[in-house]
């Protein structure tokens, strides 16, 4: 067997290894070059959808985020109509918000500070694995909490408590 053809088995048995395509989609997802329209605005309930951006997709409020080099993250609405009154915005505080991926265990962590037309609705950390769904959509499954604080509920605590005294 020649050194090119075992080369190109090599290449096929690598690409077809469930550690090496699971990297590359990873690599997919995190590409700065990439825009990805989140499924359910709802991040802080369920797992995460990303769907590879499409202007055909964008309906209105659609969420695009983008995840830059070193752990930022940026995001903006696009609409193709005018904006609707009572539709849930998330706003993410960029400044407090980050994103890593793991190479080695292939876990991507994100730590988020947001909320519904608030910067002060909640934080979390969370670990997830990424699988594709479909063929041009993500999905993350959390794996793990870190921690997940409700800050509302926390202002309307102390609020109480200060009533009180």
């Amino acid at each position: 067997m020649s050194d090119l053809t075992m080369f190109k088995k090599l290449i096929i048995f690598l690409l077809t290894f469930p550690y090496f395509q699971s990297f590359s989609q990873s690599i997919e997802l995190l590409d700065s070059n990439r825009k990805w329209i989140l499924i359910d605005n709802k991040i802080e309930k369920k797992e995460v959808i990303l769907q590879a951006y499409d202007s055909l997709l964008v309906d209105y409020n659609t969420l695009v985020l983008r995840f830059l080099p070193r752990g930022k993250i940026e995001y903006d609405y696009e609409s193709t109509a005018e904006a609707c009154a009572g539709v849930d915005f998330l706003d993410i505080d960029t400044d407090l918000s980050s994103w890593a991926y793991n190479t080695d265990n292939q876990v991507f962590t994100l730590t988020l500070k947001g909320g519904y037309a608030t910067l002060d609705g909640f934080k979390f950390k969370r670990d997830y694995q990424i699988e594709r769904y479909g063929e041009r959509a993500f999905i993350l499954v959390k794996v793990k909490e870190y921690y997940f604080t409700d800050l509302e509920k926390l202002a309307r605590k102390e609020e109480r408590l200060e009533k009180r005294d």
